[in-house]
C-alpha cells in the first residue's frame, strides 16, 4: 500500500502552470487543451488542437518557469509565434519564443 508515501510532486509552481493554462485557453478559445510534464527535457509541454486539425505545441523549460519576469512572457508575441509555428514545437525562453 502507498498510505505513507506522498503523492506525485508537481515539478513547477502550480500558480505559474495555471497562469499559462488560463492564458492559452483565453487566446485559443475554440481549441482543446492539454499539458504534461516531459521528464526527458524537464519542461512542461502544452498542446493545443483546433477544430481544423491545426496543432500548436508550446514547450516551457524549467529555467523559463523560474524566471522572475515569467508572466511578461505570456503576451501577444507568443500567440503570434504559436500561430505561425503551425505544427512545429515552439520553446518559450526568457529571451522569447524559438522554433
Amino acid at each position: 500500500m502507498s498510505a505513507g508515501r506522498p503523492g506525485p510532486r508537481v515539478p513547477f509552481d502550480e500558480e505559474r502552470l495555471q497562469l499559462v493554462r488560463e492564458f492559452l485557453q483565453r487566446e485559443f478559445r475554440d481549441c482543446q487543451h492539454r499539458d504534461f510534464f516531459a521528464f526527458d527535457t524537464t519542461a512542461q509541454v502544452f498542446v493545443i488542437g483546433s477544430e481544423r486539425s491545426l496543432r500548436y505545441t508550446l514547450v516551457i523549460p524549467k529555467e523559463t518557469f523560474e524566471n522572475p519576469d515569467f508572466a511578461r512572457l505570456l503576451n501577444v508575441h507568443l500567440v503570434t509565434a504559436l500561430k505561425a509555428a503551425r505544427g512545429v514545437r515552439l520553446t518559450l525562453t526568457p529571451q522569447g519564443a524559438w522554433y
